[in-house]
């Protein structure tokens, strides 16, 4: 059985990795968690702007995400619940059928499964190598100066040092200023993007093995 798991007590957090009192106190007031939060955070999401997912998803100003990815990487609902309660409100029995933004938003929930895939048909893109051998041999720069404007939001770059600040604030960053910063490390700084990827991991609430790096290699 599992009972002496339920036992163990939960560790501390690493060292220089714990949270401030007000740290803890902004991430439980930005992130309720649990599944009832959870579905609830669903059943809004679907009522209300689920039918223009597929116009605003891309749009960072826009309220038009779900902003279920924190609750999918703890577990506290499923992809399964997702797709069968969106389908549901599609009131059709196919996936692809229905609602563009109801079928846009099955889709993007089926990535994540698919990046778990990816990790099995090809482990060694888990092992800090990119996805494309072939770019194995670029020499990147550890310019720790440009690092740290990039981490820190201080590029000079509005939609970088936006999102960034974002993320450092909230552990939270809309899917499309990700790619951005992304891009923006690893193709105008030139920076490998494994240094990206950790940080990412380090400060995002809904930090997913998977879907991280497959954004980043």
């Amino acid at each position: 059985t599992f009972q002496k798991l339920f036992d163990c007590e939960i560790p501390a957090a690493p060292k220089g990795k714990e949270l401030s009192v007000e740290e803890k106190k902004r991430f439980h007031a930005l992130w309720p968690c649990g599944e009832h939060e959870a579905k609830a955070r669903l059943d809004k999401f679907c009522e209300e702007r689920v039918g223009e997912y597929s116009e605003q998803r891309n749009i960072p100003s826009q309220n038009g995400t779900s902003s279920l990815s924190v609750h999918l990487a703890s577990g506290t609902i499923s992809a399964r619940t997702c797709v069968r309660t969106a389908r549901d409100r599609n009131k059709s029995k196919k996936l692809d059928g229905g609602l563009d933004g109801i079928k846009v938003w099955i889709s993007e929930v089926a990535w994540r499964d698919f990046y778990r895939h990816v990790l099995v048909r090809w482990p060694h893109v888990c092992m800090n190598k990119p996805y494309k051998p072939a770019y194995a041999d670029i020499e990147w720069s550890y310019d720790t100066d440009h690092f740290r404007a990039w981490c820190e939001g201080k590029t000079g770059f509005p939609i970088v040092d936006a999102a960034m600040r974002q993320l450092n604030h909230t552990g939270y960053m809309h899917n499309r200023p990700r790619m951005v910063v992304a891009s923006f490390l690893s193709k105008d700084l030139l920076i490998d993007w494994r240094m990206g990827e950790k940080y990412f991991m380090e400060h995002l609430v809904d930090g997913d093995f998977a879907s991280n790096h497959g954004g980043w290699g």
